[in-house]
Formats: C-alpha cells, sequence, structure tokens
C-alpha cells in the first residue's frame, strides 16, 4: 500500500488491468438565454450625458414590454459615472505647471435580460430589436433547466464508449475483460455554449440561401449547449481460458464442524473409579 503526497491511498493490485478514459459529449438545446445590454455615452458634460443613457434604457424596456418579457426577467443595473482625468499644462512666471481636470464623463447602465420558454422563439426578433435602440450586447450565456438529466445521459454514454475502447484494445489478445475495479469521474467543466452566431454564406451556400430567400443579415441565432463527461474506467483482465468456480456452499454439517471448539482432555487429576456393581446374595 501506498500514500501519495495528497493524502489518497493507492492499493497496489495484483491483478492485470486495463487503464481507460471513456468520453461522451450530449448537445442540448437551451431552454434559456441570459444577456446584458448596455447603454453608454460620451460627453464633456454631465447633464447631457445621463438623459441620453437613460433614454436608450426607456426604450429597451419598451421593447421588454413589447415582447411580454416578465418583469422579474428584465433587471436594470445601477448608474455608473466613470469621468475622464486629462492633464494641462502652462506657463507662467513660476515656470510650466501641470494641472489636471476633468475633460469628460463616460455614462454607463446595463440591463439584464432572461428569455426561457416560449420567449426563445423570439429571441432573434427580440434581439434585432433591442440593438435598434442603440444599446450593446454585452454579453449572453446559454442554458438548460434540464442540466441533471442531460449529465446523467452523458455520464452513462461515457461508460459504454471507456467498454467499447477497451474491448477494441484487447481484441487478438488471450484475455477478456473483466469487472471493473474502479470508476473515476474527471473534473467535469461547465456546460460550454456552441456557435452563437450565424456565420457569412459563400460559395454554393450563399447561391442557395438566395434561391430559398433565405435572410442571411440575421446574424443572431440560438445555440446549443455541450454538456462534456469523460470518466476513468480500470477493467480487470481475466485469461481467456480460464474458468470460472463459482463457490460451493457449505452443508449445515460443515458449518458446524468448523466452528466446533476441541477442548484438551486434563492430564492431572485422577481418572473416575469405576462403578461398583452389587453382588447378588448367596
Amino acid at each position: 500500500m501506498s500514500t501519495s503526497e495528497s493524502g489518497q491511498i493507492f492499493l497496489e493490485l495484483k491483478k492485470r488491468s486495463i487503464d481507460i478514459t471513456g468520453e461522451s459529449e450530449v448537445i442540448v438545446v437551451p431552454d434559456r438565454v441570459c444577456f446584458t445590454l448596455r447603454a453608454e455615452h460620451l460627453d464633456n458634460d454631465l447633464t447631457k450625458t445621463t438623459p441620453v443613457v437613460e433614454e436608450i434604457i426607456s426604450k429597451i424596456m419598451g421593447v421588454a414590454r413589447k415582447f411580454h418579457i416578465p418583469a422579474r426577467c428584465v433587471q436594470t443595473d445601477n448608474l455608473r459615472i466613470q469621468p475622464q482625468i486629462e492633464e494641462v499644462s502652462s506657463s507662467g512666471f513660476m515656470g510650466r505647471t501641470r494641472t489636471k481636470r476633468v475633460s469628460k464623463f463616460f455614462v454607463t447602465k446595463s440591463v439584464n435580460v432572461i428569455l426561457e420558454g416560449e420567449l426563445m422563439a423570439q429571441y432573434s426578433n427580440a434581439m434585432q430589436e433591442f440593438l435598434q435602440t442603440g444599446c450593446l450586447v454585452d454579453g449572453e450565456r446559454y442554458e438548460t433547466s434540464h442540466l441533471f438529466e442531460h449529465r446523467t445521459r452523458a455520464r452513462q454514454m461515457a461508460i459504454q464508449n471507456a467498454v467499447a475502447k477497451a474491448t477494441a484494445l484487447i481484441e487478438g489478445l488471450p484475455v477478456t475483460l473483466g469487472a471493473p475495479i474502479y470508476i473515476q469521474e474527471m473534473p467535469a467543466p461547465q456546460p460550454a455554449p456552441q456557435a452563437r452566431f450565424r456565420p457569412r454564406q459563400t460559395g454554393f451556400k450563399a447561391m442557395l440561401s438566395s434561391s430559398l430567400d433565405i435572410d442571411d443579415e440575421s446574424i443572431f441565432v440560438p445555440g446549443t449547449i455541450s454538456v462534456p463527461v469523460d470518466v476513468r474506467v480500470l477493467f480487470e483482465l481475466l485469461p481467456a481460458d480460464a474458468p470460472f468456480h463459482a463457490p460451493i456452499p457449505a452443508t449445515r454439517e460443515e458449518e458446524i464442524a468448523e466452528s466446533a471448539v476441541m477442548l484438551p482432555v486434563p492430564t492431572n487429576q485422577p481418572a473416575p473409579a469405576a462403578p461398583v456393581v452389587p453382588t447378588p446374595a448367596q
């Protein structure tokens, strides 16, 4: 038995084994998309900058009401004002001096939007109208409400992949695949979104899109989610001609005989006297 630096204990197995990594990936259609819209404006007059940002936010809220997005799925952030400082040099009777002053104000405000359920079908149209308000898309994230079910399915597929790999590797060898000795799931990354933007079609695909009257200008299309799972499995290898001996259950008499305790006969005591048999009277 050996102990690693991390405190894990590994048993030194005396069995022939094969170490395999099973891989799987489940592609899921998301049922929720979260994105952030940002309104920003830069001006040297703060009294003019803030109203411009608030007007964009008001338009964003109007689009959300138009598509019947619940209020709980539209959350606004605080207004942020970031002054920009510049240095100004001037000369006088004391020489050249440098002073700092506020030249412009950079004002931003964000809105977090969540589309889920039936509203996912309106994602492309809603996004186009959001962009027409003058805001910027600060980030988007696809999610699924059935992540546990999809990860369970990916685990099962990873185990099947490990069995298939091990079977293919030992093909032609005088061994057979035995039972798994241990199974370890590797650290899984977070579900990653796939392609989120529709690439501009070229060549034959462009001709096909034009002939089918497909609008190629809508760049926002809902993507998919990749749920990967990797497992490490150690299988025992058995000889191909090794017979299988099932254990024979012991009988009740054999169990009693094995559990019986033989008591020693004491030697320091006199042997018991023989019984006296009375003789009949003459």
